[in-house]
């Protein structure tokens, strides 16, 4: 074998076989979260964000769905959290003393721009109030941004977070005159 193939060799063991040890219990996948019940969470995930979404009139029924996101938060306060999974999830016992979420969709966050972040619940689809739609969005000194590069809605009835045109959303900038 050549000095160069073994190179190559050596370099492909080192990214190959990290990944082989991982048990597939431990591996984190969409597959791991849909029809699960949270918390608690997969090892090391946390909910780094969340709204409650209404299922129907009134009080009892303000949070009976949600989006949240879940991902690592780094041990140096200094740093920023990692969002790596964003999940719908049905209220499976409104009485229970924490909220106890059955996970109907997961999708992979994806890859932020610089300068953009995840927003939920204070968007808009086509200038009307969309609470179930979490976006990739970048804020200025407006009070509503249309930079918006990604969005996902939260269908309740199918349980799915399914694509929206991101030029049909804005958002909030909560921040605004601050």
């Amino acid at each position: 074998m050549s000095t160069s193939s073994q190179r190559v060799a050596c370099i492909l063991a080192a990214l190959v076989l990290p990944a082989m040890s991982v048990p597939a219990s431990d591996r984190i996948e969409r597959g791991n979260f849909v029809g699960r019940t949270l918390p608690p969470y997969p090892a090391g995930l946390q909910e780094l964000q969340g709204a409650c979404l209404a299922g129907g009139p009134g009080i009892a029924h303000v949070c009976d769905h949600s989006i949240a996101v879940l991902g690592h938060r780094p041990s140096d306060p200094a740093r920023q959290p990692v969002a790596r999974w964003i999940v719908s999830s049905r209220n499976v016992d409104r009485a229970a003393r924490q909220p106890r979420w059955l996970v109907t969709d997961a999708i992979e966050v994806p890859k932020p721009r610089a300068g953009y972040e995840l927003q939920i619940g204070t968007c808009r689809v086509d200038g009307v109030d969309a609470p179930d739609v979490v976006a990739f969005v970048r804020h200025r000194d407006d009070e509503i941004s249309r930079d918006v590069r990604w969005a996902r809605r939260y269908d309740l009835a199918a349980g799915k977070l399914a694509p929206v045109e991101a030029r049909r959303v804005d958002c909030i900038n909560e921040a605004a005159g601050l």
